[in-house]
């Protein structure tokens, strides 16, 4: 196989696009292994500020097709997730990590979309996708407590699971489009009288340029950036706390007898169970173990003296499953057991 006539030019300042024109017998593996090692010389020549990476259409004997051809390097250039060395991206290719300038990449039984339709990695093993949920508490957590170190902390470590479990460029983009959606959501949701001016969000109205910002370390410096300025134009840090905790006790107010527990509470505001504890007690003086307590036992005082229930129906109205121990519980707050309150009612009535 002989080099003809190579043509190249720009398509953006960090996307040059070379045609190469090949005379020879149009042999895939063949073709791959003869570009692979011309592209190894550049990178080992390379002495520029950063790494390069190079997206590889397969071979066409059409003209015609070179468009086609364009659109399968462009493509295999987006799906990237490798964030370190120069690596080489085949289309096609089962390794979407692509591969180390130095070694051979084989070709995949299947596309990237393909692969992916099946739950596969681009390692061709079953794809573990990240709980979009449980990233929105975690950010939640550091954006309510307003900390910006521990944001930071939150943001990195989201980036480098993404990485980890192979994710390309454009579905870490698509992740941050919906958990950023999702933070400003929930904002919205809890306070009211924040109208979000000035919040306007390059994830959520904006185009991001995945030739600019082409590596994970750059597009979380970017998403990090847009999480801070969310931040910066919540109500304070007070009023944060205090608009949380009186939805939880709306939201308490409505379950207290069903099998209430604080992690049902926490799940209900998308924050943790440990930051949800901590607010509560500082806002109300007390457990969430105990106001539920306390609450649960107004209500059995109320039914004792309005209604005709028996005591262990009354139990069960309020919450609780077994009788005794509501029946202990009722003691420890009043000083009675509930069969003792209701006859000191009826002994208050009839004098």
């Amino acid at each position: 196989m002989t080099a003809g006539e190579t043509v190249s030019f720009f398509t953006h300042p960090n996307c040059h696009v070379a045609v190469c024109l090949l005379a020879g017998t149009l042999d895939g593996e063949k073709v791959g292994k003869w570009f692979a090692r011309r592209l190894e010389r550049i990178c080992e020549a390379w002495d520029g500020p950063s790494r390069l990476c190079f997206g590889v259409a397969g071979p066409y004997g059409d003209l015609s097709l070179l468009n086609e051809a364009y659109e399968q390097a462009l493509t295999a250039l987006k799906n990237k997730v490798s964030d370190g060395d120069h690596c080489i991206f085949f289309h096609g290719a089962d390794s979407g990590n692509g591969r180390p300038a130095g070694t051979l990449s084989q070709q995949g039984s299947g596309t990237e979309s393909e692969n992916r339709s099946k739950g596969k990695n681009r390692t061709g093993q079953g794809r573990r996708w990240i709980d979009l949920r449980e990233a929105e508490k975690v950010l939640m957590e550091a954006l309510l407590q307003n900390d910006a170190k521990a944001l930071t902390v939150n943001v990195d470590a989201l980036f480098e699971r993404l990485r980890i479990r192979h994710y390309s460029l454009e579905e870490a983009l698509s992740f941050c489009r919906d958990l950023r959606y999702l933070l400003e959501l929930r904002l919205r949701e809890f306070f009211t009288r924040w109208d979000g001016e000035g919040t306007e969000s390059i994830f959520l109205t904006g185009n991001i340029d995945l030739h600019r910002y082409n590596t994970f370390s750059l597009l979380k410096q970017l998403f990090h950036q847009d999480v801070l300025r969310l931040a910066q134009k919540w109500p304070l840090r007070r009023g944060r706390n205090h608009w949380l905790v009186k939805r939880a006790k709306e939201y308490i107010e409505e379950h207290f007898h069903q099998d209430l527990r604080a992690s049902d509470v926490a799940g209900f505001l998308h924050i943790t169970p440990n930051y949800f504890s901590t607010i509560f007690k500082q806002e109300t003086g007390k457990s969430f173990c105990e106001y539920v307590s306390r609450l649960r036992v107004e209500k059995a005082k109320e039914l004792l003296a309005n209604t005709s229930f028996r005591v262990f129906e009354i139990a069960e109205e309020v919450g609780y499953k077994e009788y005794k121990y509501f029946a202990q519980v009722f003691k420890k707050l009043t000083g009675v057991t509930p069969t003792e309150y209701r006859e000191r009612l009826l002994a208050v009535d009839q004098s």
